[in-house]
């Protein structure tokens, strides 16, 4: 298992952010393919199968703090990119399906393809995700 561990300062105090996927999933997934995932630029795992994306609001501290780290941007730039993509037609990936953090645990529990992020706290204990990287304060 790829963990990574990068620091985000935090102002709110929420607990660390992990990138989390299916557990069967067996991809090599590193930070800069999370980056690339969710910069839009690559949507298909190394098998080939389409990358399911999981996303929370973007109000949400654990979304800010997850683009902030990965991608350098806030929330309100990344949903502003997506949104983007989608109205001018030029998205790789599926559009993003966005959740509250308890529907991202169940859908890539649930979904081989998928990735996400949530907080450390929500995916602990859950042998149906596999933590692939971490965003600590």
């Amino acid at each position: 298992m790829l963990l990574s561990t990068l620091l985000v300062n935090r102002a709110d105090g929420a607990d660390a952010v992990v990138i989390v996927v299916n557990s069967s999933n067996e991809e090599v997934i590193t930070p800069e393919l999370v980056r690339n995932i969710y910069a839009d630029q690559v949507a298909h795992w190394g098998s080939g199968e389409v990358i399911h994306l999981y996303e929370l609001s973007a109000r949400s501290a654990i979304r800010e703090a997850f683009y902030q780290e990965t991608l350098g941007i806030s929330a309100r730039e990344s949903a502003f990119r997506w949104n983007n993509r989608k109205i001018t037609n030029t998205l790789k990936n599926l559009s993003p399906k966005t959740k509250r953090e308890t529907a991202v645990l169940n859908a890539i529990s649930r979904d081989k393809k998928a990735i996400g992020y949530v907080s450390a706290i929500a995916a602990e204990n859950n042998s149906d995700l596999r933590i692939i990287m971490k965003i600590e304060q």
